[in-house]
């Protein structure tokens, strides 16, 4: 029987995770990845995450493209430049909120 490197320490075989299941998006994968509900950053970490975000002339492209979007008037390269925003987002918010998480843990109690 052929296993996986990845499963070895389940000794599932690789065809029962290839046949039969849906196909993942990487925002289902980062979110597996990231883990926002295991708050393992320490505090400079978190705090430093906590800073990124988008500039303001990328919360001005997003308007554009959320409006053409409404409007039904996007090319396909804008689409495609518009899901990027939204996945880059999606991450973004894993991030912090795994970083608020591990804030919290590293608090002293209220």
């Amino acid at each position: 029987m052929r296993i996986c490197i990845y499963l070895v320490l389940t000794r599932k075989p690789c065809s029962a995770y290839r046949f039969g299941m849906a196909i993942v998006t990487e925002a289902e994968i980062f979110n597996r990845v990231i883990d926002a509900s295991n708050p393992t950053l320490t505090p400079e970490a978190a705090a430093g995450i906590l800073q990124l975000g988008y500039s303001e002339s990328d919360h001005c492209r997003m308007a554009e493209l959320a409006e053409k979007s409404n409007q039904g008037t996007l090319t396909p390269d804008e689409r495609r430049e518009f899901e990027s925003y939204v996945f880059v987002g999606d991450v973004l918010s894993l991030l912090k909120s795994k970083a608020r998480l591990s804030l919290r843990k590293h608090s002293p109690a209220a």
